[in-house]
């Protein structure tokens, strides 16, 4: 047997049946490598980097587009409730959400978890605002992916930063929603 062969019987040789399948055909592996583990930590602060590098980008540009036009009228997809509520002028508007979208994708940068949230939440008052417009309902569902990748960017930094990742665990049966895990 070469030395790759027994450090693999070493590493991975630490069964536990699982119940009612007998231990011949199918086994959990209950001693994983490190570095495994380490290459799933790596995988999920990846997605959390590029949802946290997408969120500071993306509303940058926005919020920075609310002073300029060049991207798109952002008049033409705003309800005209909110300015008529509040007595001012609708580009006036768009500019106070400017500033919040660049004050949110900064704060993204600086503090994800509870930036991301506000985000969140801001992009679910963008998709209420499209309802009320009419007419928009494709951007209704894209505010809405928006609204959820930003929860997703908040969850994940909240599990960063309580080192709950660190305690990833794989399993070679079954996965995180199988019957066997709950």
């Amino acid at each position: 047997m070469s030395e790759p062969q027994r450090q693999f019987e070493r590493e991975y040789r630490s069964y536990s049946p699982i119940e009612g399948f007998g231990e011949e055909n199918i086994a959990v592996v209950t001693n994983f490598p490190a570095r495994l583990e380490q290459d799933q930590l790596r995988l999920v602060e990846q997605a959390r980097r590029a949802l946290q590098i997408g969120f500071l980008a993306l509303p940058l540009l926005a919020g920075l587009d609310k002073f300029v036009y060049e991207l798109v009228d952002w008049t033409a997809y705003l309800s005209p409730f909110f300015p008529r509520a509040l007595g001012i002028r609708p580009e006036s508007f768009l500019h106070g959400i400017g500033i919040l979208e660049v004050t949110l994708a900064v704060g993204i940068a600086a503090r994800s978890r509870l930036f991301a949230d506000l985000f969140s939440s801001y992009m679910i008052l963008c998709a209420v605002n499209l309802m009320i417009l009419g007419g928009a309902y494709h951007l209704v569902l894209f505010s809405l992916c928006f609204a959820a990748g930003a929860y997703a960017l908040a969850r994940l930094t909240k599990a960063k930063e309580k080192g709950a990742l660190a305690s990833v665990q794989a399993t070679t049966f079954g996965g995180p929603w199988s019957d066997q895990n709950h």
